[in-house]
């Protein structure tokens, strides 16, 4: 019923049992009312882009607005980090320019044409290769992958 990251809760409840008090909430739980009774909220997972995943789509714009106004609901992670994570290209980006590795990336940034894809990986001498959404997506939804002749033979 609750997200896998409600072991950080349970082990913060146990290491400091005389200082915190753990709310576990259900995403759809999640709301300004049920979160001014707290002094902090970490919400791990519980955010708008999986609500609207689920097609929770008002839901998932009421925790869009707890996290942009997260100085007064005190939720974290702020809407500013949510979303620099969001945007993979972007935060890949950065990071390679702030020289941290990443893993060999092909940045397509103005819209998916498959056949040009295809050209810049078979450019790179990759035989198998990877392709994800650069925005909101996780757990796979919209990636593709394979071997680069399978899509040869077949695009």
């Amino acid at each position: 019923q609750y997200m896998a990251d409600v072991s950080t809760g349970l082990k913060i409840a146990r290491l400091q049992p005389d200082i915190f008090e753990i709310d576990f909430m259900k995403m759809d739980d999640v709301s300004p009312k049920r979160l001014a009774k707290n002094h902090l909220t970490f919400n791990f997972w519980g955010d708008m882009s999986i609500a609207i995943a689920d097609g929770k789509v008002a839901l998932g714009k009421t925790i869009m607005g707890i996290q942009k106004d997260c100085h007064n609901t005190r939720h974290y992670p702020e809407w500013n980090y949510y979303e620099w994570v969001l945007h993979k290209s972007r935060y890949m980006k950065q990071c390679i320019t702030a020289g941290i590795p990443m893993i060999p990336t092909i940045f397509v940034d103005n819209g998916f044409n498959a056949k040009a894809v295809l050209k810049q990986v078979q450019a790179k001498g990759w035989d198998k290769f990877l392709v994800k959404p650069a925005y909101l997506a996780f757990f796979g939804q919209g990636v593709i992958h394979g071997k680069t002749q399978d899509f040869v033979d077949n695009l």
